[in-house]
């Protein structure tokens, strides 16, 4: 194993040697990334879970949370460092579409295979007025990966076969593209990646204009991705276009996912007013009214 990454191995069991971590990303003066530009007007989705007769009534309550709730290391942000966490379609019909990428981020309970009931969410969609600068870190491993994860593969292995990467550079990337994309059991377990998202975006020269990163889903086991993107260029760069209260309907392996509320006007001090729909739209086959819906679940 490379001396490099056997000190970042090193670091996991002591979260404390951040001096030292940022020393040794400055060791490599040029890290092979991927580049993409999001064209304007690209629709990005949020997702939000919800309590029982709760909802969200103001946009400030779907964007970045504030600072002070974040005290935990992310995977793409430090402690108290807000990103803008979105997914967007991918370009093949087959992946997971982002308003379930988006909820198997959030959500234990649509991922177990036991859980019955309903879970409510807010999803949100937003979109770019201005293109996105965005980097990736190449992906290698996933066998069913959608489309644009397999593009992100064959620019690397292109990139790889031109001979003209330093082997350090390449071993500390392939690392570094491990750490992003691999399931964790708790937060500091994204001590080494979320700082080096940060040294990418915020410190080193010359990525530090980027406006965020892209990754695979981890739930979706690529088959679908996700972006970061840093707080000041959301604040600047996408606004806020339309929301809808979510009901997933789960049975064990059964589920429906419906739109229940709508939400596409601003009032004042970018307070959200809810129309309830009158016909529930479904992912799947089936379109439930509301009789029908208390039916099927008391929760």
């Amino acid at each position: 194993m490379n001396n490099v990454i056997h000190q970042f191995e090193k670091m996991k069991r002591d979260i404390k040697q951040t001096d030292k971590l940022y020393s040794l990303f400055n060791s490599i003066n040029n890290y092979p990334l991927i580049h993409f530009t999001m064209r304007k007007g690209t629709s990005l989705l949020r997702q939000r879970l919800n309590k029982k007769n709760e909802f969200f009534t103001n946009i400030s309550q779907l964007y970045c949370p504030p600072a002070n709730c974040l005290p935990s290391y992310g995977r793409a942000n430090l402690p108290y460092q807000p990103m803008f966490y979105v997914s967007t379609f991918a370009s093949d019909t087959k992946a997971y579409p982002p308003r379930l990428i988006t909820l198997m981020e959030i959500s234990d309970f649509v991922k177990n295979k036991e859980s019955k009931g309903i879970e409510r969410s807010t999803c949100s969609l937003w979109i770019n007025i201005e293109p996105l600068n965005l980097i990736s870190l190449p992906f290698s491993e996933y066998e069913n990966a959608c489309s644009d994860i397999k593009h992100i593969q064959n620019l690397w292995d292109k990139m790889k076969e031109s001979n003209t990467l330093c082997s350090e550079a390449i071993e500390i990337t392939e690392y570094m593209s491990n750490e992003i994309s691999r399931p964790v059991t708790q937060n500091s377990d994204y001590f080494i990646i979320s700082n080096f998202v940060n040294f990418l975006l915020n410190v080193n020269q010359s990525t530090c204009s980027a406006d965020g990163i892209i990754y695979p889903s981890v739930p979706a086991k690529g088959n679908g991705f996700n972006i970061a993107i840093k707080k000041e260029s959301a604040d600047k760069k996408i606004i806020f276009k339309h929301a809808s209260l979510c009901f997933l309907i789960k049975n064990k392996m059964k589920s429906t996912y419906l739109l229940m509320n709508d939400s596409d006007s601003l009032c004042r001090d970018g307070n959200l007013k809810y129309i309830q729909r009158k016909t529930l739209l479904s992912d799947g086959d089936n379109i439930y009214n509301y009789n029908e819906i208390n039916e099927l679940f008391i929760n």
